[in-house]
This record gives C-alpha cells, sequence and structure tokens, in this order.
C-alpha cells in the first residue's frame, strides 16, 4: 500500500512549543512527520473535471486509477477508516502522462469496536462505495495479489507488525491493542471472503461486521485453513448508544 499512502515516520521530540508554554516536559512526545505530496490536488476537483471531459480519461487511465482506487478501498476496509472523504483523498492526474493517487489523513482508523455496533442513530459509511469503480469488478490483477498474498500466516503478521508499531502511542493498553486487532482480523476475513466470491468492492459495506480472536497462542499459522486458527464472532448490537 505503500504507493497509496504517502510515507509517515514517527520520531522522538519535545514539543517546543509545549515545553514554552508549559515549561520542560518529563516524557518525550512521540510525533508524527507526515510527507507532503506536491502536484496532488482533491478528488472532487478531479472529478468534477472528469465528468464535465470524459475525454480526459483515457481507457489505460480509467484502468490504472481503478486499480489504485480499489486498492485504497482494500486499505480503508482493513484498517475501518471512518473519515475517508474527497478532501483527503488526493489525485495527480496528467493526461496520457500520469495519474496516481494518494490517501492522506487516515487518523481516524483502528477502531476498538466496529462503530456500527456502538451507536443506534449515527451511520459511518464508506463513502467511496458510490462511485463507479467500487461498484465495478475487482481489477483481477489486484484480485489476483490479494488472494494470493491474504492467508492465516499474513493476518498474524499484519498483526503483530501493527503492535510493534501502536508501541510509539502515548498510551499503549494491552486491551485496547486486543481490542483493535479483533476489528482488524473481521476485516481482513470479510475482505478475504469478498475476494474469493468475485464480489464487488462496494459489497463489502452488505458484510456484518465481525470480531476474530486467536485459537492459537504463540506458533505462527502454517496453513490456509482459517478456521484452525481463528474464532469468529458476530458484533454485539445490545450495548449501543445513543451516539
Amino acid at each position: 500500500m505503500s504507493e497509496t499512502v504517502p510515507p509517515t515516520l514517527a520520531v522522538s521530540a519535545r514539543t517546543v512549543i509545549a515545553e514554552r508554554s508549559h515549561g520542560p516536559m518529563s516524557e518525550t512526545v512521540p510525533p508524527t512527520l507526515a510527507l507532503f505530496v506536491k502536484g496532488y490536488e482533491s478528488a472532487q476537483a478531479v472529478f468534477s473535471r472528469w465528468d464535465y471531459d470524459p475525454s480526459l480519461l483515457s481507457d489505460e487511465e480509467e484502468e490504472r486509477f481503478k486499480y489504485l482506487f480499489q486498492k485504497m478501498i482494500a486499505l480503508d476496509y482493513i484498517i475501518r477508516n471512518t473519515d475517508r472523504h474527497m478532501d483527503n483523498l488526493l489525485i495527480r492526474h496528467v493526461p496520457g502522462k500520469v495519474i496516481e493517487l494518494a490517501a492522506i489523513d487516515n487518523g481516524l482508523a483502528f477502531p476498538v469496536k466496529h462503530p456500527e455496533c456502538v451507536s443506534r442513530f449515527r451511520t459511518f459509511p464508506f463513502r467511496w462505495t458510490a462511485y463507479r469503480w467500487a461498484q465495478q469488478p475487482w481489477n483481477q490483477g489486484l484480485r489476483e495479489h490479494l488472494l494470493t498474498s491474504i492467508n492465516p500466516a499474513f493476518l498474524h503478521d499484519l498483526c503483530h507488525e501493527l503492535k510493534v508499531l501502536f508501541r510509539h502511542r502515548h498510551i499503549n493498553s494491552r486491551y485496547l491493542v486486543f481490542s483493535q486487532m479483533r476489528v482488524v482480523r473481521g476485516q481482513v476475513w470479510n475482505l478475504y471472503e469478498c475476494l474469493t466470491k468475485n464480489e464487488p468492492p462496494a459489497g463489502l459495506i452488505m458484510k456484518d461486521p465481525i470480531l476474530v480472536t486467536r485459537r492459537y497462542h504463540r506458533n505462527r499459522p502454517t496453513n490456509n485453513n482459517w478456521t484452525q486458527w481463528f474464532r469468529v464472532r458476530r458484533c454485539d448490537n445490545q450495548n449501543r448508544g445513543c451516539c
């Protein structure tokens, strides 16, 4: 996903403004340093031009963008991004030369619970479902790559790498991370099922939100028998709040 999400570095530094305001800080603050992308525009501006003049997008560029857009869908679905909109989806398009996508501002991701199971009245839709690239079949190359890559061992490694990454947070709770990983595993499970059945990306929103925990303790999965390694349960909607 590196070509979809611009690099962000976790650095160990003190917040100068905070020190000036409140005096020396007792702990280092781990901020992030995001790469600024040049030559990109908001998706809304680019889509408006494409709607006005469809000839700006060649057939090859259409297929390339479909690949990039669906790659972003897979990312957003796995991390359960609740805040993807047309201002944090950036596009660089020089007709006949280059077409690229940058998914920025991914802060509202990795929830501890499925948002749908928390509130009775608020919805947290994936806004990309309204666009044609989400309603079309998966790009064949992307689908084959994901089906080849996603397996129990991949899911184990992904969760391990996320746990290591989350150690950089100021608050590092084992239960918090445990809850986040249950959601991530559930999203990967649903994504794999969607790909296996060759359902379009938009079909992901029809999947029941599930939580997936491990049946094993330390040993890395050694085969592709998902039910041998993981336990699935549906999200509990009984304790949803009103907001």
